[in-house]
């Protein structure tokens, strides 16, 4: 299945506006994220620290969940020169995903940040490390 250059293009500025909307409701800077990603991800790890999943309903955690994918993907991109591709028709969690750059393999980042709020304690290095290793990171 082809990709959607149009549609992934769409999806990349909707998920770099959503990663800005996190830093500023949670009064961070949000052009930290094009300045400094790694920076960014210490402040979504400092951020998370405080969060205890179990506080919270699932359709309190949502919006929440959807901005740290959308702020974890931006720090992705940046740190591994990846990028968002949309393959139309196929499978939610196979929808968008991050390929390209440094990346061997696809990210499924949706799933993985799921997974991730399903435990009582949230680590965004966890993530990040846990991305890295489902796409395979290609080390220059």
């Amino acid at each position: 299945m082809e990709p959607s250059s149009d549609a992934s293009d769409a999806w990349a500025a909707a998920m770099a506006e959503e990663a800005r909307e996190l830093l500023t409701m949670l009064d961070g800077d949000p052009g930290l994220i094009d300045r400094d990603p790694v920076q960014a991800l210490a402040w979504l790890e400092a951020e998370l620290a405080d969060v205890d999943t179990r506080d919270y309903t699932e359709d309190e955690l949502r919006p929440f969940m959807s901005r740290v994918m959308s702020l974890l993907a931006e720090i992705i991109i940046r740190l591994h020169d990846a990028q968002w591709v949309t393959h139309p028709g196929a499978p939610p969690a196979d929808l968008h995903v991050l390929a390209g750059g440094r990346l061997k393999a696809p990210v499924r980042i949706g799933p993985l940040v799921t997974r991730a709020f399903c435990q009582p304690r949230v680590s965004a290095v966890a993530m990040l490390n846990e991305a890295e290793s489902e796409g395979r990171l290609r080390v220059f």
